[in-house]
């Protein structure tokens, strides 16, 4: 698992690291991120990293880096890279946009914050891959992650500890 702290039973305790592994098929995503998954390999990512925190009934997981061979790319320069492709259009009802969008407002966006809510809904996918449903309850949970495209292999990252 990630940094958690129990802040209802042992509030003076503080976030303590459990470690995680998890890991994905690409049969099991759903059609909406499993387009942004494609146009990820397409443009040759390896692995992503990701990070995630949640508290009480709320879990939230955000894009924040494509690895590839040559190196990285962070979610600024990918937003931008992408914002004139598939993941970046206006959204009608056959898309079946995941309820954990803002759905009312999709279309709203601009095309940029069109490719990171689609990003996110892979990153919160792979979350959910690797920590289950983390409406945590009495936890508070904060990390990172690592997908390995390859393999399917979701790894979690110790960081340094912040609170």
């Amino acid at each position: 698992m990630p940094y958690i702290h129990e802040y209802e039973r042992h509030p003076d305790v503080g976030y303590q690291y459990h470690s995680a592994r998890g890991e994905f098929s690409v049969r099991t995503l759903s059609r909406y991120s499993l387009e942004a998954f494609e146009i990820l390999q397409q443009l040759n990512v390896r692995r992503m990293r990701c990070s995630y925190n949640g508290g009480g009934d709320e879990g939230f997981a955000h894009f924040e880096e494509a690895i590839l061979e040559e190196g990285l790319l962070n979610v600024n320069v990918l937003k931008q890279q992408l914002s004139e492709g598939p993941l970046s259009r206006q959204q009608n009802e056959q898309d079946n946009i995941p309820y954990t969008l803002v759905t009312w407002a999709y279309n709203e966006l601009t095309p940029e914050e069109r490719v990171r809510e689609r990003l996110d809904a892979l990153a919160q996918e792979f979350a959910v891959c690797l920590l289950g449903d983390y409406g945590t309850g009495e936890l508070s949970i904060y990390g990172s992650f690592c997908v390995e495209f390859k393999t399917g292999e979701i790894i979690d990252e110790q960081q340094e500890q912040t609170s």
